[in-house]
């Protein structure tokens, strides 16, 4: 006798993959449990001594609006407050460096906090470090500014002359 036989199978998850979210894509057919990864690069020249320095962040996949300024940590001695722009999934960080006359270095780390539309966590992903250079400030007010300008101006004018001499010799 022949006849339809029906087979049911079920898929079950064990391990790791339970606590992540995983979800059928509808269209495709397949579940997606592919972690978004970041490339984060310098936009600025190091070592620099600007006050906001630029990383560029590319993200493997859509984030949607889940990568925002408070899913970027700073990394390195100095501290600033780091903004966002950009549009899905390429992303400038501009980060206000809050002491950059000291100098020191400066990097972010991002995908804390970002997920893929599907839900899956993105990789955690860090910059290269800027080199801020720490500034002199030269004092412009009373004695001690006379000086230091005069000191300026009479070094400049000794090197000029050095320079004329051995141009005629």
């Amino acid at each position: 006798m022949r006849g339809i036989l029906t087979v049911a199978a079920a898929l079950m998850l064990a391990g790791p993959a339970v606590s992540d979210v995983v979800q059928l894509d509808s269209e495709a057919g397949t579940i997606d449990t592919v972690r978004p990864t970041a490339a984060v690069s310098l936009d600025d020249a190091t070592p620099t001594s600007l006050n906001v320095v630029h990383f560029n962040v590319r993200f493997s996949e859509s984030v949607g609006a889940s990568f925002d300024a408070s899913t970027v940590t700073l990394t390195g001695n100095l501290t600033g407050t780091a903004t966002v722009s950009g549009s899905d999934p390429n992303y400038t960080v501009a980060v206000t460096l809050a002491t950059p006359n000291n100098g020191g270095m400066t990097g972010i780390s991002v995908g804390n906090g970002v997920t893929d539309l599907k839900g899956n966590s993105c990789v955690a992903a860090a910059s290269p470090q800027y080199q801020i250079l720490p500034t002199t400030k030269v004092p412009v007010t009373g004695a001690a500014g006379l000086c230091a300008l005069f000191s300026l101006l009479t070094l400049g004018a000794v090197r000029r002359l050095r320079t004329r001499q051995s141009v005629v010799e």
